[in-house]
């Protein structure tokens, strides 16, 4: 089991945004939904992806390695299906699997499912919550920018060693706007992963969207899928 960090979080910002906050908050504690999966939402194609060795190899670049693994596996055709998809992974997401993705997205590998305290002030909110070994700056920072909080943490280890850290956004414009951009963008993933690209293709056709439209919000058709979005 891995060693856990206790954050003990202070969030300041507008009410708006303190508002925003409480309503992600409030959806983990009672749907069960990841905090950070609904901030930045690892693909569904990567989180049902073993991390293995291979996946690894191929993250890394370590291409000896990877033919290394095809080789000694007990069924050399299935396992060169999978090298494929783990390189298609990479090109579109920057990793082939969920840890690799949450590391680089969130600064963990596991998502936050509960709180052990949640508490709304007039102007902060305080959450405490644990997480695996380390801080999750990276998660906590897309949190301050998209939602224009700014957070004071304490971090107490297992062994009682602390440390605090700041967080504040780095956008200081057009902060609504990057808010809805964010949410979109996950709407648009998820939509694409219950429903099928050329399903959600033919959504956004008739809705008149077009891949200028997608450029927009940050968003790489190809991405998740979608190569029939018209230009």
């Amino acid at each position: 089991m891995p060693d856990y960090i206790t954050n003990k979080v202070s969030a300041k910002g507008s009410p708006d945004s303190l508002d925003r906050l409480m309503r992600i908050v409030t959806n983990t504690v009672e749907n069960g939904t990841g905090f950070f999966q609904q901030i930045d939402p690892c693909p569904k194609e990567l989180d049902g992806e073993h991390s293995d060795k291979l996946s690894e190899a191929v993250q890394t670049g370590d291409i000896r390695a990877a033919k290394d693994f095809v080789a000694r596996s007990t069924d050399p055709e299935e396992t060169a299906r999978r090298l494929t998809r783990l390189r298609r992974n990479k090109r579109r997401y920057g990793a082939t699997d969920w840890f690799f993705w949450k590391y680089n997205h969130w600064g963990v590998k596991w998502d936050v499912y509960g709180f052990a305290k949640v508490a709304r002030r007039k102007t902060c909110v305080r959450l405490v919550f644990e997480t695996p070994w380390r801080f999750p700056q990276k998660g906590m920072q897309t949190a301050a920018d998209m939602l224009g909080c700014s957070f004071h943490v304490l971090l107490k280890d297992e062994s009682g060693n602390k440390r605090t850290w700041d967080i504040v956004p780095h956008r200081t414009e057009n902060r609504e706007a990057e808010y809805w951009k964010q949410i979109m963008r996950g709407l648009l993933i998820q939509t694409a992963n219950a429903v099928g690209p050329a399903d959600l293709c033919q959504i956004l056709d008739k809705a008149g969207v077009r891949t200028d439209d997608l450029a927009r919000i940050r968003l790489d058709p190809a991405g998740i899928g979608l190569k029939e979005v018209r230009p």
